[in-house]
């Protein structure tokens, strides 16, 4: 009979350096994480449920099974449903400016943590109606430079211009769920009563957080002209 032998089996550790390297792998992982949710935050969207994700219960919404709440545009009026489909709304804050410029997100989150300048987003807003609007305009007289960290670039859309001379239509597509449009909203309506009828607003609900979403876009129609 052979001989049985004794097996061993061999367990190599990592040298310190291979350790070193797994671990700073691990916190840049990490880093990068917390990077992209401060850029989120800074940039002041809250994006839309992409299609067949379901939308997440907020303080003040119950989502329930029933097909209406799965989806909740189709409790939206067909003007309100006509607009974010047509410009192809991702998120909110979204301002569409005379039909042919885009603003997407806001800075004034920023602004109250201090991030950047009281004011940005405001003197942000007035120098993209000048463009809008034609330097003739009353916003043109108003307009200041300012840093690449303190403005949102505006995107064309691939509609024609559809404003009147000098003045600017807003389409703001807002959440009442949505800090970023909360933050938002009484700069917009400081620079409505500054310009008055310059400027014409019209809110369009869109339902980032649910059916509920739409019930209190309804209770707040008093405050806003929405579609």
């Amino acid at each position: 009979m052979p001989e049985s032998k004794d097996k061993f089996v061999t367990i190599r550790l990592p040298d310190p350096w291979k350790l070193l390297l797994i671990i700073f792998c691990a916190i840049t992982l990490i880093n990068l994480f917390y990077t992209y949710n401060l850029y989120q935050r800074f940039a002041g969207t809250a994006f839309l449920p992409s299609e067949g994700q379901q939308p997440q219960p907020t303080a003040t919404t119950t989502i329930t099974t029933t097909q209406t709440e799965q989806d909740p545009f189709s409790l939206l009026s067909a003007q309100a449903r006509g607009l974010v489909e047509k410009y192809q709304v991702q998120g909110t804050p979204t301002l569409v400016i005379n039909c042919k410029y885009e603003r997407v997100g806001s800075m004034a989150v920023a602004e109250s943590s201090g991030s950047i300048p009281v004011g940005s987003e405001q003197q942000d807003l007035i120098n993209d109606f000048c463009q809008a609007a034609g330097d003739s305009s009353v916003f043109c007289k108003d307009k200041k430079e300012l840093n690449a960290t303190n403005k949102i670039e505006m995107d064309q859309t691939n509609e024609t211009d559809c404003g009147t001379a000098g003045k600017v239509e807003l389409y703001v597509f807002h959440s009442p769920t949505c800090p970023f449009c909360e933050q938002q909203e009484p700069i917009l309506k400081v620079l409505k009563q500054k310009y008055g009828d310059a400027i014409e607003l019209t809110y369009v609900c869109t339902p980032i957080h649910g059916a509920g979403d739409v019930t209190l876009c309804k209770q707040q129609s008093s405050k806003y002209t929405i579609v």
